[in-house]
């Protein structure tokens, strides 16, 4: 029993960290690197930000990854455990966009009593993660998981 919740927790923290944690939490410095860049570069005295806390979405994540591996080690369980990761994968991937305002880092600035407003545009990268990380992980997991259901009938 220890075995499988171990295994299982393992497997969660592993799958989560590599594909949702690491490309997002990169995705996200990118736009702070340019944030500070512009209050540091400007030399501005204003600097309006909507302020986000990443790493509490990261523990969350991690936190429920978790205990989605031990359903999915489970046999009675595990069909619920990979829909619950699906789940989880595609809603944290659309918090990020929408924590991120779609990849659009939009600045309002003050310098010298002048307002300026500087865009930073990170959909590109954004766009690359969905349809190269999200698309195949999710058409995977169905595959999976239709390949799991079916096993199950047959018996």
């Amino acid at each position: 029993m220890w075995n499988h919740i171990i295994k299982g927790v393992l497997k969660g923290l592993g799958s989560s960290i590599i594909s949702i944690v690491i490309p997002l939490w990169l995705i996200s410095s990118i736009g702070s690197y340019f944030e500070r860049a512009l209050y540091e570069g400007f030399q501005t005295q204003y600097v309006f930000i909507v302020e986000y806390n990443l790493e509490a979405y990261f523990a969350l994540i991690i936190f429920l990854s978790a205990i989605i591996g031990v359903l999915e080690e489970s046999n009675e369980w595990r069909i619920l455990g990979k829909s619950l990761r699906l789940g989880l994968f595609v809603i944290s991937f659309l918090l990020i966009y929408t924590i991120l305002d779609g990849g659009v880092f939009s600045r309002t600035v003050v310098v010298n009593n002048v307002v300026a407003e500087i865009t930073i545009d990170l959909r590109l990268i954004l766009y690359a993660y969905g349809f190269f990380i999200v698309l195949p992980t999710v058409i995977a997991t169905l595959i999976d998981m239709f390949s799991i259901t079916s096993k199950a009938l047959e018996k």
